[in-house]
C-alpha cells in the first residue's frame, strides 16, 4: 500500500511564456547550453501561459488548478504519471500543507511544462526544458511524497534433539530472524528458554523425566520489511499556472515496513526406554560357611534400578544386595534363595530368576589317623613277696612304662563349633617282670597291648579361620590290655588285667594343606586310666596308677 505525503523541498521552474520567442538581446548564451530554443524558457507568461490568472496565493492556486483539473490530469497521465501521484498533488494543494514558495533560478531544468499553444489555446507539455530566463519568477514548489511500505520476510528455523544417554536437550534456532524467541513446553508446564531479542539461538538443558513426557518447542520471529519512498517534485509559477515536473526520487528505508511474523515448532519425544531384564547367577552355588559366594546380575536396569535380596528358608531376609557382581558370606548353614528385581528408565519392573544356595558346615566329617608316643606314669611298680612251699622266698617287681602306638578318630560337626569324635586308641607300653628267689633273680621285659575306645565331644575354638582349627575336648572310654607272660628261673609267669573305664581331655589342632581337603593334626590326651592286674597268687591283686598322656602326630582328612 502506498502513501501520499508532501514535502517542502527546493524545486524547479515552471516554463513557458515565450517558449516560440527569439531570445532575449543580452541573454547570457552560456546558461542551457546544449538546449536549442525550443526547449529554452526566455520568459514566462504571455500567450502561452497556462492560466492568464495568476496564483497570487494558495488558495487562489488551489482554485485555479481545480478549474483546470480535467486538462491538467490528462497531461499528467500522457506523461506516465499514476493516479496515486496526480491525486496526491491535488490533495497537496487542497490542503496547502504541501507547498512551499521560493524563485526560479536561470539552469533550472524540468523534465516537462504544461502550456497552451498562443492560438488554439490547446493545453499540451514538452520537455525536457531549460530556465534561461534573466528575470527572476516566484513559483510554488510542491513535494508528493508517495510511500510504499513492503512486507518482512521472517524466517524460523528450529531443531531440537534429546540425548538419552546424557540426559540433555539441545535446542538450535539458528537461521531464524534476529529476536527470535523459543518456547517449550513439557512436564513442568511452559517456559521461554530463548528470550526474543536475546541474542541467543541456542539452548541446552535437562532431559527431566525423558521416558515418560514428551517435549514440544515452539519458536516465533517477526522481520518488518523496508519501505519505498518516492518523492515527486512539481514547480508552478504563480504567474502562468504552467506546471512543471522537476523529476522524481526514490529512496529506501530499511524496517519501515509492514510487519511478518513466523513461527516453527521442533518435538523431542520421550525415550524409549529398554525393557527391564535381570538375570540372577551365584558361584559357587554349594558353599561351607564363611566361604564367599559371588553374586552377579545381567540384564538392564535403571541407576539405582537392581534389588537382590538373599532370604533363608523361612522366608526371612537376611542380606540386600545392591551392586553386582557382589560377594558375601554366610555364617550359617542353611538352604538360602537369592531373589530380586530390575527396574528401567521408564519405571518398568521385571522380576529376577531365583537362585539357590546351600551353605554347609565347614566339614561335617573330619577323619584323624596319627601316630602316638605315651607317657605313661613309671613311678607306680606292683611288688609280691611270699615264702613257698620247699620254704625258699620269693619276690617279684613289675612295671608297666612307657610305649608306642597307633590312633583313628572319626568326629561328626553337628554345628559350627561343636563336634562328636569316637576314636580307637592302640599302644604297646613296655612292661618289665623281675623274680628273686632266695640268691636267685631273674629279669624278662615284654610288650602288653592296650586297646581303647574313646568317645567325647570336640569345642573348635577357631571358627573364622581357614588354616588353623584348634579344638578341646573331654571324653570317656574304656580301655584293654593283653596278658603279659614271662618265662624267669624255669618258671613260666603270667600277669592279666581288668577292663578299665577311662576319662580324660584331649587338645589338637589341625593345620588346612591351602584348599585341600588334607591336613596336618597334632594333638595331645590325658587319660585317667587305673588299672588292676592280678599275677602269681589269689592274693596278687595290685591297682597301678598309669594316667598317661598321649601325644599323636598325623593327618586329618575333611570330608
Amino acid at each position: 500500500m502506498s502513501t501520499v505525503s508532501t514535502l517542502r523541498m527546493p524545486a524547479a521552474a515552471c516554463l513557458l511564456a515565450g517558449l516560440l520567442l527569439p531570445a532575449a538581446a543580452g541573454a547570457d548564451e552560456t546558461v542551457c547550453q546544449g538546449y536549442d530554443k525550443l526547449h529554452r524558457i526566455e520568459r514566462l507568461g504571455g500567450a502561452n501561459a497556462f492560466s492568464k490568472k495568476p496564483a497570487t496565493s494558495p488558495a487562489v492556486l488551489a482554485e485555479l488548478m481545480n478549474a483546470h483539473r480535467d486538462e491538467l490530469e490528462s497531461l499528467m497521465r500522457e506523461r506516465g504519471l499514476s493516479d496515486e501521484v496526480i491525486a496526491g498533488l491535488f490533495a497537496a494543494v487542497e490542503s496547502g500543507r504541501g507547498l512551499s514558495e521560493r524563485q526560479l533560478e536561470r539552469g533550472e531544468v524540468f523534465q516537462w511544462m504544461t502550456w497552451r499553444k498562443s492560438r488554439s489555446k490547446q493545453a499540451t507539455t514538452s520537455g525536457p526544458m531549460c530556465m534561461a530566463a534573466t528575470k527572476t519568477y516566484d513559483a510554488y514548489l510542491i513535494d508528493v511524497v508517495i510511500e510504499t511500505p513492503h512486507k518482512g520476510d521472517a524466517t524460523c528455523a528450529l531443531k531440537a534433539r534429546g540425548d538419552c544417554d546424557g540426559g540433555i536437550i539441545k535446542v538450535d534456532a539458528g537461521g531464524s530472524s534476529p529476536g527470535v524467541e523459543v518456547t517449550m513446553s513439557g512436564p513442568g508446564g511452559s517456559q521461554v528458554i530463548i528470550p526474543g531479542g536475546s541474542g541467543r539461538t541456542t539452548w541446552q538443558g535437562p532431559f527431566d523425566n525423558r521416558y515418560k513426557s514428551d517435549y514440544s518447542f515452539s519458536a516465533r520471529a517477526q522481520a518488518r520489511g523496508p519501505k519505498t519512498v518516492r518523492t515527486y517534485t512539481f514547480v508552478v509559477p504563480k504567474i502562468c499556472l504552467n506546471l512543471g515536473f522537476v523529476g522524481d526520487k526514490t529512496i529506501e528505508v530499511p524496517a519501515e515496513g509492514d510487519l511478518d511474523t513466523c513461527t516453527a515448532t521442533a518435538r523431542v519425544d520421550r525415550c524409549q526406554a529398554t525393557p527391564p531384564a535381570c538375570n540372577l547367577s551365584a558361584d559357587p552355588a554349594l558353599v561351607k560357611v564363611d566361604d564367599p559366594v559371588t553374586v552377579e546380575a545381567t540384564g538392564h536396569w535403571a541407576s539405582g534400578g537392581l534389588s537382590i535380596e538373599v532370604v533363608d528358608d523361612q522366608g526371612g531376609v537376611v542380606q540386600s544386595l545392591s551392586n553386582v557382581p557382589a560377594s558375601t558370606t554366610f555364617a550359617k548353614a542353611g538352604t538360602y534363595t537369592v531373589r530380586g528385581s530390575a527396574t528401567n528408565e521408564a519405571g518398568d519392573k521385571a522380576p529376577c530368576n531365583e537362585v539357590t544356595l546351600t551353605v554347609k558346615r565347614r566339614s561335617e566329617w573330619i577323619l584323624r589317623a596319627y601316630g602316638a608316643a605315651i607317657d605313661a606314669d613309671g613311678g607306680d611298680v606292683a611288688r609280691t613277696s611270699r615264702t613257698l612251699a620247699d620254704g625258699s622266698s620269693e619276690r617279684t617287681n613289675f612295671k608297666l612304662g612307657d610305649g608306642n602306638g597307633a590312633g583313628v578318630g572319626v568326629e561328626y560337626k553337628f554345628q559350627d563349633v561343636v563336634g562328636i569324635e569316637g576314636s580307637l586308641l592302640y599302644g604297646e607300653l613296655d612292661t618289665s617282670f623281675v623274680l628273686d628267689i632266695d640268691d636267685r633273680w631273674g629279669m624278662q621285659q615284654d610288650d602288653v597291648g592296650m586297646l581303647s575306645f574313646l568317645v567325647g565331644p570336640n569345642f573348635h575354638l577357631t571358627r573364622n579361620s581357614e588354616r588353623v582349627d584348634f579344638f578341646v575336648g573331654p571324653y570317656v572310654g574304656f580301655a584293654s590290655f593283653d596278658d603279659a607272660e614271662f618265662s624267669i628261673l624255669g618258671r613260666n609267669l603270667r600277669r592279666t588285667f581288668d577292663n578299665e573305664f577311662v576319662w580324660g581331655l584331649q587338645l589338637g589342632i589341625d593345620f588346612s594343606f591351602g584348599d585341600s581337603p588334607w591336613g596336618l593334626f597334632v594333638g595331645g590326651r590325658y587319660m585317667g586310666l587305673s588299672v588292676e592286674t592280678e599275677g602269681l597268687s589269689a592274693d596278687d591283686e595290685i591297682e597301678l596308677d598309669l594316667d598317661p598322656l598321649i601325644f599323636g602326630v598325623g593327618f586329618a582328612y575333611r570330608f
